[in-house]
């Protein structure tokens, strides 16, 4: 067994945590890190949010007719759900449409 190494104790740092991406993985960890109170930001290649889910992105490999298979009710968040009106398994555009719409830290594009 290797040695037990004690952890630093945290610091304290004003600067934002930098996320890189605003897909779906991205959007995820704002969001959670919002959660937590912990400053954010993104960074993100293309002008909008939503990573492979955003079919404007060139780097996108989702159809115009692409679903979720997860249900909404699996892919929504328990405070930011996805709209009861969608259909079950959500469309590329309801996909982008929530990821854009996530209230947690802030995005910018370079």
């Amino acid at each position: 067994m290797g040695e037990l190494t004690h952890m630093a104790e945290p610091q304290n740092d004003s600067r934002p945590v930098a996320v890189i991406g605003a897909g779906p993985s991205g959007l995820a960890s704002l969001k959670s890190l919002t959660d937590l109170g912990i400053s954010c930001v993104a960074y993100e290649s293309h002008s909008g949010v939503g990573g492979i889910w955003d079919i404007d992105n060139a780097r996108s490999s989702v159809y115009q007719n692409t679903h979720t298979i997860t249900s909404r009710e699996v892919t929504g968040y328990a405070d930011l759900p996805m709209d009861r009106g969608s259909r079950r398994t959500p469309a590329t555009t309801r996909c982008s449409d929530t990821s854009g719409s996530t209230r947690s830290g802030s995005a910018s594009s370079n």
